[in-house]
C-alpha cells in the first residue's frame, strides 16, 4: 500500500480567503503567494516563473484505501479504493514543488486511470491538457506543514516549516 508523505499541521487549513490575510504568510515573496493562490496550471505557471520547461520526477504511484481525513475532505466514505502519485515537479535538477495528489478511483476517466497508473512521467496538469480533460480546481486552501521526507527531497532540515496547498480538481473548465 502507497503511504502518504506523513505531514503534520503546524498551522491547520484555511480557505483562500482567510489565508491570505493569515500572519504566517507574511514571510511569502509576491510569486510564492502566487502559486499557493492560483487556480491555474502549477506545471504552467513554475514555467513561467522558472523560465524553462518543468518535468515530473514521479516518487510513488500506487493504490491505497482512503484514511479518514482525506475520506471526509474528497466526500467519500473511509477506505474508498483511491489512487495515490507523488510527483516533484523540477526545472532541470531544482527541484520546485512536491505534488501528493489522491484520486478516488470511482471519480477517475478510464484513460486517466491507464496513464498514472502506468507510472506516466509527466506533471499531472500536461496529462490532462493533452487528453483534453477540463478540470478547474475548487476550494483552494493553504496551511503550514512539516513534513520530513519533503524537507530530505529539498535537502533543508527535518523540522522546516513547508507551506502547503490542497484544492479539489472538478470537471468543467469550459
Amino acid at each position: 500500500m502507497f503511504m502518504d508523505p506523513g505531514y503534520s499541521i503546524i498551522k491547520d487549513w484555511l480557505k483562500a480567503p482567510e489565508a491570505r490575510g493569515a500572519d504566517w504568510l507574511k514571510p511569502l515573496r509576491p510569486e510564492e503567494r502566487f502559486l499557493l493562490f492560483s487556480g491555474g496550471s502549477m506545471t504552467l505557471e513554475l514555467e513561467v516563473l522558472a523560465g524553462r520547461s518543468v518535468a515530473a520526477e514521479v516518487t510513488k504511484t500506487g493504490f491505497t484505501r482512503l484514511g479518514p481525513d482525506d475520506a471526509l475532505y474528497l466526500g467519500e466514505g473511509p477506505l474508498a479504493p483511491a489512487l495515490e502519485r507523488g510527483v516533484w515537479l523540477k526545472a532541470g535538477d531544482k527541484r520546485l514543488v512536491f505534488a501528493h495528489t489522491v484520486i478516488p478511483v470511482e471519480r477517475l476517466d478510464k484513460g486517466l486511470l491507464k496513464e498514472l497508473s502506468g507510472g506516466k512521467r509527466e506533471p499531472l496538469g500536461r496529462i490532462l491538457s493533452s487528453m483534453r480533460i477540463p478540470v478547474v480546481k475548487e476550494g483552494i486552501e493553504a496551511a503550514l506543514i512539516n513534513c520530513p521526507e519533503v524537507c530530505a527531497g529539498f535537502s533543508i532540515e527535518a523540522g522546516t516549516p513547508l507551506f502547503a496547498k490542497r484544492y479539489l480538481l472538478k470537471g468543467g473548465g469550459g
